[in-house]
């Protein structure tokens, strides 16, 4: 019986995996070990600084635990192992590559506590919402919407990148934002790249 199971388990898993395809065209698995952050000069303001990154939120009704898609679900995209982990892992590989130091437990008492909620993703747009606490207690909270440019061939391998550039709008708009800086502990910062806050 459980050898039965086991051996079933694989083909249902492909199985998945082809209906998932089908129903989304082209299939883009994005992947933080694949991902390479791309951040600007200003990203540096942050260096030597602490964060507590307790874990991100998916609210986002567009799409599911592990997929999101193009607008017309041309395209599919998977995080692993779930999106929420997929862009928590990019976001502490980005900080890291700006020098801070990042904790998912147990981080210095009074490091700021960073929290991310997905509340719409596509491959045209990513829209979350930041909040940052210091000592249990709200300091900022913003919603930023960062747009995608997806290429127009369509390949896999340009999604997967133009995917990774989303994500690097994301940390930079955020770290870029002035006011996120100035409550984060006295960084400058500048103008963000989301449409809002």
């Amino acid at each position: 019986m459980k050898t039965t199971a086991l051996l079933i388990l694989p083909f249902a898993f492909a199985a998945l995996l082809v209906m998932s395809c089908a129903a989304g065209g082209t299939y883009v698995f994005v992947s933080q070990d694949r991902y390479v952050p791309k951040l600007p000069p200003e990203a540096e303001d942050y260096r030597g600084r602490t964060v507590y990154m307790p874990g991100f939120e998916n609210r986002a009704e567009d799409t599911s635990v592990f997929y999101y898609y193009s607008p017309d679900r041309s395209a599919t995209y998977e995080g692993a192992p779930s999106l929420q982990s997929y862009l928590w892992y990019c976001f502490e590989k980005a900080l890291k590559k700006a020098g801070m130091a990042v904790y998912h437990e147990g981080g210095p008492v009074g490091a700021p506590e960073l929290w991310i909620a997905i509340l719409s993703w596509t491959d045209r747009k990513l829209v979350v919402e930041v909040v940052l606490l210091k000592e249990t207690v709200e300091v900022y909270r913003a919603k930023f919407t960062i747009h995608g440019k997806p290429p127009v061939d369509g390949q896999p391998e340009q999604l997967e990148k133009a995917a990774y550039q989303m994500i690097d709008n994301a940390v930079a708009g955020i770290l870029r934002d002035r006011a996120f800086g100035e409550v984060f502990s006295g960084v400058g910062g500048g103008s963000n790249l989301g449409d809002e806050p």
